[in-house]
């Protein structure tokens, strides 16, 4: 797990880890049906703030790419494939599927999870900016022109948030 450090205390990177469990859960339930209808939102695995999140949805889009079913049995085999065996556990799978809520829910849950994604990356991103901030020798423009995409990513995310 990531954490930030400000003042000497530590803080938790923005994450949301039940909506994560949520997604996933889904679309091992249903599919390359929900597999799409979140893929607008979770481009690719960097999203998922779990590292096991991460690789279970790797696998699912490798599964996608190949045009294969994807489902609790076909992601299991895909990990074990990809030399993931500690993630590739069938009960850990399994319970994913049982947090799932109402299925209709999950691209509210996959915006959520993305959500959390543009503001780990902005709170990474102003920490790196107060580093480079302190380096006279470091060109800091690229970092400047970063740290305001993602903070335009935030203002898009807040403004659709006002719309609902």
């Amino acid at each position: 797990m990531e954490t930030e450090q400000k003042n000497g205390n530590m803080k938790m990177l923005p994450s949301a880890v039940d909506a994560e469990e949520s997604v996933l859960g889904t679309v091992l339930l249903k599919g390359i049906q929900i597999y799409e209808k979140v893929l607008p939102w979770i481009k690719d695995e960097e999203v998922f703030y779990g590292e096991n999140h991460q690789e279970i949805w790797k696998a699912c889009r490798v599964l996608y790419k190949h045009h294969q079913t994807i489902d609790t049995i076909t992601v299991m085999n895909k990990l074990k494939e990809m030399k993931k065996e500690s993630v590739a556990d069938g009960y850990y799978l399994t319970g994913l599927t049982g947090n799932v809520g109402i299925a209709s829910n999950v691209i509210t849950h996959a915006k959520i999870v993305y959500e959390k994604y543009v503001q780990r990356k902005t709170a990474l991103s102003a920490y790196s900016l107060f580093d480079v901030a302190h380096d006279k020798y470091y060109d800091i423009q690229s970092q400047l022109l970063e740290h305001e995409r993602l903070i335009d990513e935030l203002t898009i995310l807040f403004n659709l948030d006002m719309l609902r």
